[in-house]
């Protein structure tokens, strides 16, 4: 099997070094690459660096069309990863547009051409051409990062589910993916187990975004899960959340001796319950706040929204577009921070929920919002870190204004016209007990801005 795609693979060098105009060809198939009854994981048709490297890109693949929000087939996919592999050869080819069987030996005859070409190509480099064409072939965002790149790209973001990623199988959703050092890896859940019930609650039928919602949704405290692994032993454990809380999501400091100053850094899952520990904490100075969300930039709507029920009564102030349908996100009223006075810190490097929050208050006019346009950046994408270490990252969803039409957008701060200049260093300024101390604040004028609004009028609408 193998002679009948090296002289495939020779055939493909062969039309890249004629010098010949190359015209694009079908989907390259020499010989019948075996699939084991169809299975892409089983057939043995490739010497050991290309088998490796396929079985990474197609296991991306399934990934992407499990997740990613456009939801594209198994031929777009691997069909784009041959074309990628084919090009690094020289080879102009069209397998994106054949059906999912042909495209599927396409990638076996491509990577190992590419393989047979170069001679010194490593698993990596393989993977790298076919995920970085797939990747680009959903136009939205989503990239590709290999072991290396990662020590410099964003982190994965596993954290608001406590370290997994949830798939869907029958009956019940089964573990696909684990965040080495996560609270599910510490817990010693493994892949390919399945998910009974979440604190009691059964989770048949249901996919795997419906449960890490329900893993999510759970700010501050440890959930029980009830798993059953392939041999169908059952088992229960306890996911600490703890974990993840001990991570300080907020600086505190306290201004003019009257005023709460809270810097959020990171906008985990823990941030919700510390920020509104440190504002209750402050006592009558949490009526009056500023929430610095200058380069908060992490975080998932469902975090933004718990920030936002902090402050706002009542209000829609966003729909979530995801593969499963559209969510509406809404304050509800009941919490004691809803009388306080607010003012809410951007510049261009608050993007996804920071925006979220920024725009709640202004449009809600809870206070006001001061500082840079933002970024315009609030595409959900989930960065899934696959066993080899390398990234896939994929866009899950897009947030839009509360009439559910176009994205998000920029955020602009409020106009302050008539205002005077503010002045550096007018306010005292101590650390809050207790808490991640920013260092003093004074020298910032924009803060400074921030307190003399709050003690002055109350913004419109208040």
């Amino acid at each position: 099997m193998r002679s009948l795609l090296v002289i495939g693979a020779m055939g493909l060098l062969s039309c890249a070094t004629t010098g010949a105009v190359a015209l694009p060809q079908p989907c390259p198939v020499s010989g019948i690459a075996a699939t084991s009854g169809g299975n892409p994981f089983a057939s043995d048709d490739l010497p050991p660096i290309p088998f490796r490297a396929r079985a990474r890109v197609l296991d991306q693949a399934r990934l992407a069309m499990g997740y990613d929000l456009h939801a594209p087939g198994w031929p777009l996919l691997v069909g784009s990863a041959a074309d990628g592999l084919n090009a690094s050869v020289g080879v102009v080819s069209t397998c994106q547009s054949v059906n999912a069987e042909t495209a599927y030996r396409g990638l076996s005859t491509a990577m190992l051409a590419a393989y047979e070409r170069t001679h010194l190509a490593t698993e990596d480099g393989l993977v790298k051409i076919a995920a970085t064409s797939m990747t680009a072939a959903l136009k939205d965002g989503s990239r590709y990062w290999t072991r290396t790149e990662v020590k410099k790209a964003p982190r994965a973001d596993l954290e608001p589910y406590f370290g997994l990623v949830v798939g869907k199988a029958v009956p019940f959703p089964v573990v696909v993916l684990l965040q080495p050092g996560s609270p599910a890896h510490a817990a010693g859940i493994g892949t390919g187990e399945q998910i009974l019930s979440i604190d009691g609650v059964s989770m048949e039928g249901r996919d795997g975004h419906a449960v890490m919602d329900v893993l999510a949704a759970v700010p501050d405290r440890d959930v029980v899960l009830e798993l059953a692994s392939a041999g169908e032993v059952r088992r229960v454990i306890t996911l600490n959340r703890g974990f993840l809380g001990a991570r300080r999501a907020i600086g505190c400091r306290i201004l003019d001796r009257s005023i709460l100053y809270l810097r959020v850094a990171h906008l985990g899952p823990a941030a919700p319950s510390q920020i509104r520990q440190a504002a209750l904490s402050a006592g009558e100075m949490s009526r009056r706040l500023i929430v610095d969300l200058r380069g908060a930039e992490d975080g998932s709507p469902i975090t933004a929204l718990e920030v936002v029920d902090l402050f706002v009564p009542s209000a829609e102030i966003a729909q979530l577009i995801q593969r499963r349908g559209r969510q509406r996100l809404t304050a509800r009223t009941g919490d004691p921070l809803e009388d306080s006075r607010l003012v809410v810190l951007v510049d261009r490097g608050t993007r996804g929920a920071g925006e979220l929050i920024a725009l709640a208050a202004k449009e809600t006019r809870r206070g006001w919002v001061l500082g840079e346009k933002t970024a315009g950046e609030s595409d959900l994408f989930l960065d899934l870190r696959l066993p080899a270490g390398d990234v896939i990252r994929l866009l899950m969803g897009r947030v839009t204004r509360p009439d559910g039409v176009g994205k998000l957008g920029e955020v602009e701060p409020d106009v302050l016209e008539g205002a005077a200049p503010a002045e550096r260093g007018r306010f005292s300024d101590l650390p809050c007990p207790g808490t991640l101390d920013t260092g003093e604040v004074r020298g910032d004028a924009l803060i400074g801005r921030g307190v003399q609004l709050l003690e002055g009028s109350p913004p419109a609408g208040k």
